[in-house]
């Protein structure tokens, strides 16, 4: 009989059959193909790209100001174990706005 509508089939599963996993491993995807989407190198694996979520994972992300997410460090270089960070949602803005502040200044100089 086949699967219903919403039904979850973990023993189909690509990385195995435990819920928290398979949750991580769709955000991980919807991540690295947001990134690949935008031309930013992805040289991040699941693994290491659940290293920094899961302290944060059950308690730490969603949509408000202090709710987590994953960032590039310097955003002129891949993606990678090295290159990421989770900041709160209110620490990226602030860091976003303060780049957007430089390049402006950068530009009123030249």
């Amino acid at each position: 009989m086949g699967a219903k509508l919403g039904q979850q089939l973990p023993h189909v599963w690509k990385i195995g059959n435990n819920t928290r996993t398979h949750d991580q491993w769709v955000v991980y995807g919807q991540q690295r193909n947001q990134a690949k989407w935008r031309n930013e190198e992805w040289l991040l694996d699941f693994e290491d790209w659940s290293k920094y979520w899961d302290p944060k994972w059950d308690t730490g992300r969603g949509r408000s100001g202090e709710s987590y997410c994953l960032v590039r460090k310097d955003y002129r270089t891949p993606w990678t174990k090295d290159n990421i960070e989770l900041l709160t949602r209110r620490q990226h803005t602030s860091k976003q706005h303060g780049k957007l502040q430089k390049v402006r200044e950068s530009e009123a100089v030249a």
